[in-house]
């Protein structure tokens, strides 16, 4: 008995056997896919990650568009506009819009200037100009437009690739049709790829320069106060009176010219009226 059953179980160890090698020729062999050696090819770590991640140089890639705003009080704005000017151009950079109101009798001198830096000078020449007075108002706003130009360049590219590909077909157009459905199609291509362009350059502009409003202003004399005693109450009430006055003048001055003109006029109406009056008391007496 242990004989029969024996015979069986030889047959069935040999079949495996015999699965087993084939299975491993298959493997090794130049008729299947050879296996990778992982044992050759040690794990390297990522160079990324081997500084602390790749934070630093996302960061650092980044488009960044910077916009400032800066008021200073000055003793006089008109001229140090000439100094904040000179610091603007020796940082790179370029004055896009300028202003200046010299002093008047209603209104204290003040200038502005619109100024365009290097993004990279844009702290120190802001420390240069709030040198120049006393700061009474800084703020500065950043606008991340990466992805706005991840994706124009993006569709800059595609269209360039189209805009190549239709100029190989327009040169191996063989009828009329296609050609001029060919150079319809290109022109749309050309159209919308000199469009893009445009956008992708102004967006560089504006990341690369950062735009800076400056406000010159002169410092604001001291208010007043009010009256504390009979006294002060009294020639504060004199002074009102004589402002009044003066302000009734002036609208008196201006009034001026036109009652004399309306005068003119209401004379010559009744001068008409007279005349009128008496043609008709005399044609009345005649009858």
């Amino acid at each position: 008995m242990r004989r029969l059953l024996a015979v069986p179980v030889a047959a069935a160890a040999a079949l495996l056997l015999l699965a087993g090698c084939t299975n491993g020729a298959t493997i090794s062999g130049s008729g299947g896919i050879p296996a990778p050696d992982r044992a050759a090819e040690p794990f390297l770590p990522d160079e990324g990650a081997a500084d602390g991640g790749t934070a630093d140089g996302a960061i650092s890639g980044r488009d960044v568009i910077t916009t400032g705003q800066l008021d200073i009080v000055v003793d006089d704005p008109i001229d140090v506009f000439d100094d904040a000017s000179d610091i603007v151009t020796e940082s790179g950079g370029r004055i896009d819009a300028s202003s200046t109101q010299p002093a008047t009798d209603y209104q204290s001198a003040s200038a502005s200037i619109t100024a365009r830096i290097p993004a990279d000078e844009l702290e120190a020449t802001i420390d240069a100009v709030s040198a120049l007075g006393e700061v009474r108002a800084l703020s500065t706003q950043a606008s991340d437009v990466t992805a706005q130009t991840t994706d124009l360049d993006a569709r800059i590219e595609s269209l360039t690739a189209s805009v190549a590909r239709l100029r190989d077909l327009l040169a191996t157009a063989t009828n009329t049709a296609d050609l001029i459905a060919t150079e319809t199609a290109l022109s749309q291509r050309e159209a919308e790829l000199e469009s893009l362009t445009a956008q992708r350059e102004y967006l560089s502009d504006q990341v690369d320069y950062s735009t800076l409003q400056i406000t010159l202003a002169s410092p604001q004399p001291a208010s007043q106060g009010a009256p504390t005693d009979f006294w002060g109450a009294v020639v504060a009430g004199f002074q009102a009176l004589l402002v009044s006055l003066g302000a009734i003048g002036i609208a008196i001055g201006a009034a001026l010219p036109w009652i004399v003109f309306l005068a003119v006029v209401a004379a010559i109406v009744v001068l008409i009226v007279r005349f009128a009056r008496r043609r008709r008391s005399r044609r009345s007496s005649a009858r």
